[in-house]
């Protein structure tokens, strides 16, 4: 006859607790968005960062709003989420400036000067730019890229607030550095203010 080991020894139960404490979870995430660097990776800690850079329309925000809410009953959710580029053809270089949102449109126009980059192994030194007749910021875009020249396009990015420079070519030729001349620092496209400045752009 089996004899219960609680007749003569006291149990209590219990669980013992894990050694050490759990490592952050952290996903990585390719992305052919034109938002994405390439060569680099980007690191949000939470979606409404990724919501401020992507856009709160964008893919990878809505895959960020279920990854960072974690598993169902998980006990600890997702410290980051990286974003990484991934060409399915080849690209071309740009350059992004630092954010206009805290700039009026009246503070625009006083802005006039010169832009000095290279594009693709090529030194350029635009026409001088005027902004004072600029009626939007994506007219300002216009008068930039023509004071530049057919080398690259120029366009402003409502979503992020910034100007971004395209070479007008792509793949691993294609290259831009970040610009000088008076009007740089006023458009924020100097090394100290650029958001990205991508050197090449190839197709992965």
């Amino acid at each position: 006859m089996a004899i219960p080991l609680r007749k003569d020894i006291q149990i209590n139960p219990g669980v013992l607790p894990a050694g050490g404490s759990a490592l952050d979870l952290n996903g990585l995430i390719l992305t052919d968005s034109a938002y994405a660097p390439v060569g680099s990776v980007i690191t949000f800690t939470n979606k409404e960062d990724v919501a401020s850079y992507f856009g709160s329309a964008s893919a990878e925000f809505s895959m960020a709003e279920v990854y960072f809410q974690g598993y169902d009953n998980s006990t600890k959710t997702p410290g980051a989420l990286l974003f990484a580029r991934f060409n399915p053809e080849a690209a071309a270089a740009w350059l992004r400036s630092g954010s206009m949102a805290a700039v009026t449109l009246d503070q625009l126009k006083l802005l006039s000067g010169v832009l000095t980059l290279t594009v693709d192994g090529t030194a350029h030194t635009s026409a001088s730019i005027d902004l004072s007749t600029a009626t939007s910021f994506a007219m300002a875009a216009d008068l930039i890229e023509t004071g530049i020249g057919s080398s690259v396009t120029v366009e402003y990015d409502t979503t992020q607030k910034r100007f971004i420079i395209t070479s007008a070519t792509d793949g691993a030729a294609s290259t831009i550095t970040y610009a000088t001349g008076t009007l740089s620092a006023g458009l924020k496209l100097t090394a100290a203010t650029a958001l990205n400045c991508l050197r090449a752009q190839m197709q992965q």
